[in-house]
């Protein structure tokens, strides 16, 4: 497992790579915006505030907005909804790229 910071330092990705993927960071947080990324997941929404659209923007520039664009795009439907949440289904995706591609706020990456 490793949690959703890219860092050149080692191969766990968080910022200054003090994490241990425990995941005592995902029990403490009190919004629940904070996942471990299996390894073998390899595209990923970058967070996972729940709020839609506006309310989202707010406190997350990296959120998705729920518009659900990149699930009429994904042809292997790899995309899941939580709410107004996508996920990205690693066994389900292909890689295609057009996900992120169609993404309004530009918030699916590869991992």
């Amino acid at each position: 497992m490793r949690s959703s910071f890219p860092s050149e330092q080692n191969n766990r990705t968080d910022p200054g790579g003090r994490g241990a993927g425990c995941g005592l960071c995902v029990k403490a947080c009190p919004r629940g915006l904070i996942s471990l990324i299996p390894e073998s997941k390899v595209v990923r929404v970058q967070c996972s505030n729940k709020d839609k659209g506006p309310q989202v923007k707010k406190v997350c520039s990296a959120g998705c907005i729920g518009c659900g664009i990149c699930a009429k795009q994904c042809e292997s439907e790899a995309i899941e909804f939580s709410g107004t949440l996508a996920r990205v289904n690693p066994e389900k995706c292909t890689l295609c790229g057009k996900c992120a591609a169609k993404c309004p706020a530009k918030v699916i990456t590869p991992v």
